[in-house]
């Protein structure tokens, strides 16, 4: 069987958040958002249910938001609102409608950014990469990858300061950084470890397993991906879970076990389409075209072009000029070659007008800390002025009391 370079869950994994697995028993329920005895708690539960449907249920997500943004209406909460508005974000960026997901998230970030709240935008800046890279603006999506990890040096969270370690390693192997990308991963990892984020840990098995599958290293590849199957179970991830037996599909299908590898995708195929993730989906499909490409290529052909209509049609940009490619240079059929050039244009063109987007995420960091620096000056310099009034007033109490 010729060596195909399938597609495992580079991008599928990129909204895993780094909380513990005894996270899953404080999950609020909608009715404890209404009942919560005040606003702060609110919003927390609001957030804590976004991170647990960002990785089980997208449709449930949209819904609590809903229900978030009518109460914090009818509670005049504008904190809240924003909340409800940072789920709303989350929710357009995993349906494939970044744009719209970005927009949301910005209004979130320029809020948190005025009351200085770092562990906040450290979050935003990591979600709105995530939408940038989605849409294959890479050099954006950096640049906030970058600021959030700074931002998390602002805070005392552990956890923060790996959040976009292993999105950024991602977005590296996109760009063929792969040292760069390794060396991201091996803090990852151990730091997740450290933390027991065992989710964390089989996602980040899983793209160094994607790295040796693209050197064709099946050995070492294989042995990342029993790793990462180990972790999902200690995690007890479904997502993981479907991540590693995509892994173990492409591992079947270069160890040219055909069937093997076309159970494992058809399984994930299933799987993706419960989910209704359009970029998990379109992979899943990818795939499938793979796995068919020597054996049946009507059938490979009917799998690129539903996974070209995902992308399409949900704006992936560069996972729809790779279909158009794996059509032109594996089926070696004849192209839109205008079409190609079109979506190559478009991407290109949005680097450059998020030109300035990238200028403001780092002055952005640079105007907080500043801001915090003079709170902090101000803050001590009326401590040091209270002090210096009470230290002079005891020589005066001092005369006083002998006066009597």
């Amino acid at each position: 069987m010729k060596y195909f370079h399938l597609r495992n869950s580079l991008f599928t994994t990129l909204l895993v958040v780094l909380f513990p697995l005894q996270f899953l028993a404080f999950i609020p329920t909608s009715h404890q958002l209404i009942s919560a005895p005040t606003n702060g708690i609110r919003h927390t539960q609001a957030l804590r249910l976004m991170e647990y449907f960002l990785r089980t249920n997208t449709d449930s997500l949209w819904n609590n938001a809903m229900y978030m943004n009518k109460i914090s209406k009818e509670l005049e909460d504008r904190e809240g609102v924003l909340v409800s508005k940072w789920m709303f974000g989350n929710y357009f960026i995993k349906k494939g409608q970044a744009t719209i997901g970005i927009d949301f998230l910005k209004e979130v970030k320029y809020y948190y950014v005025s009351r200085g709240d770092f562990e906040k935008v450290c979050k935003l800046l990591n979600d709105i990469g995530i939408g940038y890279f989605l849409q294959g603006d890479y050099a954006t999506a950096e640049e906030h990858y970058k600021a959030s990890l700074r931002a998390s040096d602002e805070t005392v969270n552990p956890s923060l300061s790996i959040l976009a370690e292993v999105n950024l390693a991602k977005l590296y192997i996109q760009q063929k950084k792969l040292e760069k990308a390794q060396a991201l991963l091996d803090h990852y990892i151990n730091e997740a470890k450290r933390l027991k984020k065992f989710e964390s840990v089989a996602n980040a098995y899983g793209v160094k397993a994607d790295i040796y599958l693209s050197q064709n290293k099946l050995e070492i590849a294989s042995e990342f991906c029993e790793k990462q199957w180990k972790y999902a179970f200690l995690s007890n991830s479904v997502q993981q879970k479907v991540n590693a037996l995509t892994n173990k599909g492409i591992i079947a299908f270069t160890n040219d076990d055909f069937k093997a590898a076309l159970k494992c995708f058809m399984d994930v195929l299933e799987l993706r389409k419960k989910e209704h993730f359009p970029h998990k989906i379109y992979e899943a499909y990818y795939n499938m075209a793979g796995v068919y490409l020597d054996t049946d290529n009507q059938l490979s052909f009917l799998y690129i072009d539903s996974a070209q209509q995902i992308a399409h049609r949900y704006g992936l940009l560069v996972s729809e000029r790779e279909s158009i490619l794996y059509k032109r240079d594996e089926l070696k059929l004849p192209i839109d070659e205008n079409q190609l050039k079109n979506l190559e244009k478009t991407i290109a063109l949005l680097e450059e007008q998020n030109k300035e987007e990238r200028e403001a995420v780092v002055l952005t960091l640079k105007d907080m800390k500043t801001k915090e620096q003079k709170t902090t000056w101000h803050s001590s310099f009326y401590w040091w002025i209270v002090a210096i009034l009470f230290l002079g007033m005891i020589p005066f109490g001092y005369r006083l009391s002998h006066k009597r």
